[in-house]
């Protein structure tokens, strides 16, 4: 069979997972069974192959994105493996390559990804984002329900049947905070707390006089993990004595998630361009994805921007070039950002 690049079909997507514990050895039995019967529910796995099998795959799990009160399905790049007798071959760029076109053609703003190797990424256009640092905890054992301090905050573990009723104010809490975040909806906190589970840990809601003011999910290894903490803002400045009341003082800590993001599609952030009034003119250069090169004008107003490719008759006064990193880089200082995924 000549070497070919796909996307897998339904039915084919459980024919990755040898490959996938082969080359993520760190991952439990129990975590793979959860990513396998959820995650691949809707995700799309592309690979290169060979008559061998499968030489490359890349996963791409799709989030729902709130950016400046734009709703976008943006895909999570994540399980990027090469066979090790293929590595160093350039496979794993080619399959990129595929997957960053296929994104452009179907208008998808960005893509991103946690890397094991960010030099490697950066040479495909990808950058980092001044997320807040956040990150690994030692856990001790909790109850069921725990009353905070002064007894006006409780902590309790997420039921099933409490989902629907704090979506809406978990999203408005990040609203309130952020400009790019992922929306949360029933599908997610299932998922979450699938996920929790596998890790040995939970999903813990604070309220206060009956009203959701935040919620926490951890899990449990050799060294238990906080994955995020969302919290109103009055509660903010009270983290780290909350997570103590949890946890036990001094027995948590934060680990470091640092995203790397790429622009896909330029056009794309017309409308998601949210801030105070400014322009910029630039000509664009991108590697991998001929349709973002060129003279572009990209404004900032208060009603979410626009992003117009200029004519060649369209002149640039004072020309600036920039790289499609660098641009990503440029638009992503302008924005607060909260994403705290795994897969």
């Amino acid at each position: 069979m000549a070497e070919q690049i796909r996307y897998l079909k339904e039915q084919e997507k459980c024919s990755t997972r040898q490959m996938y514990e082969t080359i993520f050895p760190e991952d439990s039995q129990a975590f793979v069974d959860y990513y396998y019967q959820w995650k691949t529910k809707d995700n799309d796995i592309i690979v290169m192959e060979d008559k061998e099998g499968y030489e490359v795959m890349l996963h791409l799990n799709p989030f729902f994105i709130q950016i400046n009160e734009n709703k976008e399905k943006i895909p999570y790049i994540v399980a990027v493996a090469t066979r090790p007798d293929c590595r160093r071959q350039g496979k794993m760029q080619q399959v990129m390559v595929h997957t960053l076109r296929d994104l452009q053609q179907k208008h998808c703003p960005f893509t991103f990804l946690l890397p094991a190797n960010p030099e490697y990424y950066k040479g495909q256009g990808f950058v980092f984002s001044q997320l807040n640092k956040q990150g690994t905890i030692i856990l001790q054992a909790e109850k069921n329900t725990k009353p905070y301090i002064d007894n006006c905050v409780s902590i309790k573990k997420l039921d099933k049947q409490q989902i629907e009723q704090m979506i809406e104010s978990v999203n408005t809490i990040l609203a309130e905070k952020y400009q790019m975040f992922v929306w949360r909806d029933i599908s997610y906190y299932k998922r979450l707390l699938a996920e929790m589970e596998s890790e040995q840990g939970d999903v813990m809601v604070l309220e206060k006089a009956g009203k959701n003011v935040g919620v926490l999910a951890y899990g449990r290894g050799e060294q238990a993990e906080i994955k995020e903490v969302i919290l109103l803002e009055s509660l903010e400045k009270s983290k780290t004595e909350i997570c103590n009341e949890i946890f036990g003082v001094d027995r948590w800590t934060e680990e470091e998630m640092q995203f790397m993001f790429r622009i896909t599609d330029l056009q794309s952030w017309t409308g998601k361009l949210k801030g105070e009034e400014e322009v910029w003119e630039l000509e664009v250069n991108d590697a991998f994805l001929p349709e973002n090169c060129g003279s572009w004008r990209i404004e900032w107003n208060l009603t979410g921007g626009n992003v117009k490719k200029l004519s060649k008759s369209q002149n640039i006064q004072e020309k600036r070039s920039v790289d499609i990193a660098e641009l990503t880089e440029k638009i992503l200082e302008k924005m607060s950002i909260f994403i705290r995924e795994w897969v």
